[in-house]
């Protein structure tokens, strides 16, 4: 071995050694787990030193009902109890729908159509108060809550009524007010008119006070005009309910999803969603391909930046938002096509990512609880911990269960660090590269900052890297054989490559930065 070898070698080894330790300075465990009671939990409440969820169940009669779920930090069942309704299905709401009040309460909210719900328990899940209501006489579905800051509660999601020129039943948003005893100061719906004889249903999903005072309440509208035409969807209120802003987020062209808000350290607002990139043909069914969005809006509606970032995915879904010390931690799920996207047959993958005050990627990562092709793997509510990190609570189900080998739903709850690992050191730098058969190749590697790729076959490929703690430093939409890649920017050490053919992952490999 020569001197130049013997010190790349050396060097290697030493920045290896450094990343390690980084990673485990920063590294705080987590845990991903599968529940065999209960299904379709959308709520999760960090409430140390417990973990809380409530999620559906049914009988031995298929009467649906609520489980409450108390966990330790390490996921461990300590307590569980049902609760159902004589011969009514009663379901908990989604992102946010479960919270600790300032008295000590935990506040539920859900629906048992036709009425929605708010019920005040005890630390052991016994229901205290409760109250039940409907918007104008309306079928109302809650789905999401929050204490304002005198102590009411805020409730949002659904309402159902027939639209006046074609009589079909048409979703709109639900805004309700009710004091700390429970008692309702207003319940208010917000419809959108039919378009051309067109229905056009609109969905509330969380809702969050401003400092100010105001409501604000995140959603889509889905106007059937088309096949892809759902869009973001914000709306804000004064605090007796009286709108004072909407404004539609997306590309009438193309499907998309969820916006959830959240208010920004400037007093504007932040929101996370998605924007429609592109429209895969599958036939008689296209489907719109999207990217991540985040923006920066304030109360008039005016954008004071916007990004998108990431590789274009099938049907994302943002499920929740929340600001943290340092930036906003965002989760959600999406279809997970076939690598050519001609196949249906699909499974849903969760992800989380976090960005920092100014919209700028940090880290984004991807859960799985199984990986066949029926699994459906959904995590739709989050909350932050002290530490930085974040538990999640959401639903799986597969054909073949891990838990039983049969076709089962599970209640699925994660622990996360501060970097968004289950398993500490998850960074892309500690994942392994791809097999040695792969015919790309990267050179030089040690590089001074600019590398090559070759053996790329024609192939439409995307390029990601990332540093040693897991931020996205470099991403390009598509790359050519023989084309310079600059690392120049970036200061020496480990990173870590990822091709991308159609948002799977190609080829992965390690690049040392002199």
């Amino acid at each position: 071995m020569n001197n130049s070898t013997a010190f790349s070698t050396t060097r290697f080894l030493l920045l290896w050694a450094g990343t390690f330790l980084y990673l485990s300075a920063h590294a705080q465990g987590g845990f991903s787990r599968l529940y065999p009671e209960g299904s379709g939990t959308g709520n999760i409440l960090y409430d140390h030193p417990y973990i809380i969820t409530a999620a559906q169940t049914s009988d031995s009669n298929a009467q649906r009902g609520i489980i409450f779920y108390r966990f330790n930090l390490n996921g461990d069942t300590l307590f569980t109890r049902t609760h159902f309704e004589t011969s009514r299905d009663i379901h908990p709401g989604f992102q946010n729908s479960l919270i600790k009040s300032t008295d000590g309460s935990y506040i539920l909210t859900g629906y048992r159509l036709p009425e929605s719900y708010i019920l005040k328990l005890d630390t052991n899940f016994n229901i205290q108060d409760s109250v039940f209501f409907k918007a104008y006489g309306e079928w109302t579905g809650a789905l999401s809550m929050t204490e304002a800051s005198n102590g009411d509660f805020l409730v949002t999601g659904s309402t159902y009524q027939p639209d006046s020129v074609t009589q079909q039943p048409r979703k709109g948003f639900l805004a309700a007010r009710f004091d700390a005893d429970l008692n309702p100061k207003w319940i208010k719906r917000f419809h959108t008119p039919s378009v051309n004889g067109k229905v056009v249903e609109q969905q509330a999903h969380n809702v969050m006070e401003d400092s100010k005072g105001n409501i604000w309440l995140g959603g889509y509208r889905l106007a059937q005009l088309q096949d892809n035409g759902s869009d973001a969807l914000v709306i804000a209120l004064d605090s007796v309910g009286n709108k004072i802003l909407e404004k539609v987020l997306g590309n009438p062209a193309l499907s998309e999803g969820i916006a959830t808000v959240v208010e920004a350290p400037d007093s504007n607002y932040f929101i996370a969603t998605i924007i429609g990139d592109n429209l895969v043909d599958l036939g008689n069914n296209p489907q719109s391909r999207c990217k991540l969005r985040v923006l920066e809006m304030d109360i008039g509606g005016t954008i004071l930046w916007d990004k998108a970032y990431g590789s274009p995915l099938a049907l994302n879904y943002i499920s929740n938002c929340e600001k943290t010390k340092d930036g906003y931690l965002s989760s959600g799920y999406y279809l997970d096509w076939d690598r050519d996207f001609t196949q249906r047959d699909a499974f849903y993958r969760s992800f989380s990512f976090k960005t920092n005050f100014n919209g700028d990627s940090i880290w984004y990562r991807e859960y799985i609880a199984g990986s066949i092709h029926s699994d459906w793997n959904r995590l739709f509510d989050l909350s932050v911990t002290p530490d930085g990190g974040f538990v999640a609570g959401g639903h799986f189900s597969s054909d073949v269960s891990p838990l039983t080998g049969q076709a089962g739903s599970h209640v699925w709850i994660i622990k996360a660090d501060s970097l968004g690992c289950v398993v500490p050191r998850c960074q892309y730098v500690s994942l392994p590269e791809s097999e040695p058969k792969t015919s790309i190749n990267l050179y030089p590697n040690p590089t001074h900052g600019s590398f090559y790729l070759q053996g790329l076959q024609g192939k439409t490929l995307s390029l990601r890297v990332y540093d040693a703690s897991g931020q996205e430093v470099l991403y390009q939409e598509s790359i050519s054989e023989g084309e310079a890649i600059q690392l120049n920017e970036q200061p020496s050490g480990l990173y870590m490559l990822q091709l991308l053919e159609r948002g799977e992952v190609l080829f992965r490999k390690k690049i040392v930065k002199h």
